[in-house]
């Protein structure tokens, strides 16, 4: 129900935490009495020990499933999700470094020993373990060949857009074909690029960039996350010269008609 419950000792509830807009994965409580949760929206939030919430830290660009405090690096702690990444922070300064890559789907569980190593489980059933000590850095042949399993993995990603294979979008040829008033279409560019074309007043325009799902594919979620829900598609609208784009998310399955609709009346703009 997305929110956090705190019950004392026989069982009464003392107080509901509300914020986060989608279900929590996981809790971590600090010993000043404060707490963590990460959510399937894709955010961390810092509760102080008297419940409010203090702080948001951003940077998965999907589900967060698991956290885990490290002590033995100061105020860290690590994320992991199903955007096949963990993640270093620091409750005062926020994210520490880039996200940390695995040739994996889903991060499904974190933990940190207390020499500060990192220990992950995920979804392909292994178990690993990073370390900033060089005495127990892998041999040098094992971590080329794990740099080689994180390119590979990369690529796949790369390919599919919110489960859709890139290759199977069809090339700037397809717009030689007439649509019907208000009819959209994916077009793969030569650059590898797909753009969204809308068919309005007996032409194709452009209404935008397509930013595919990150960290996943359809068989697990493969959805990008916009405000909180999942959607397979979300375009980048430009409405005016040096504004910035307008975020237009949509779903296979939904009405483009009516997607567009309900994009004009948010945003206020005319039909």
């Amino acid at each position: 129900d997305k929110t956090i419950i705190i019950w004392n000792a026989k069982g009464e509830k003392l107080v509901v935490l509300k914020g986060h807009t989608d279900c929590i994965r996981g809790l971590a409580s600090l010993d000043d009495g404060s707490l963590l949760s990460c959510s399937n929206d894709a955010t961390i939030r810092h509760w102080s020990d008297t419940y409010d919430c203090v702080r948001e830290y951003h940077g998965h660009s999907n589900y967060i499933y698991t956290i885990a405090l490290n002590p033995a690096l100061g105020d860290a702690f690590v994320t992991g999700g199903e955007d096949n990444t963990i993640r270093l922070w620091s409750l005062s300064k926020g994210a520490l470094g880039d996200s940390l890559a695995l040739p994996v789907q889903s991060v499904w569980s974190v933990a940190c020993t207390p020499t500060g190593d990192i220990v992950t489980g995920s979804s392909d059933g292994l178990i690993r373990v990073f370390s900033k000590d060089p005495a127990r850095i892998a041999p040098a042949d094992s971590l080329a060949a794990y740099d080689v399993s994180v390119l590979t993995r990369k690529t796949e990603q790369s390919k599919e857009l919110g489960g859709v294979k890139v290759n199977d979008i069809p090339g700037p040829e397809s717009l030689l074909q007439e649509g019907v008033e208000g009819q959209t279409r994916l077009v793969r560019q030569p650059n590898g690029k797909v753009l969204c074309y809308q068919w309005t007043k007996g032409s194709w325009e452009c209404v935008g960039d397509v930013m595919g799902a990150s960290g996943g594919t359809t068989e697990t979620s493969g959805k990008l996350l916009h405000e909180g829900k999942e959607y397979d598609f979300v375009f980048n609208v430009d409405i005016e010269d040096g504004k910035p784009a307008i975020k237009l998310p949509f779903n296979k399955t939904e009405d483009p008609w009516l997607a567009a609709q309900k994009f004009i009346h948010k945003n206020d703009l005319p039909q």
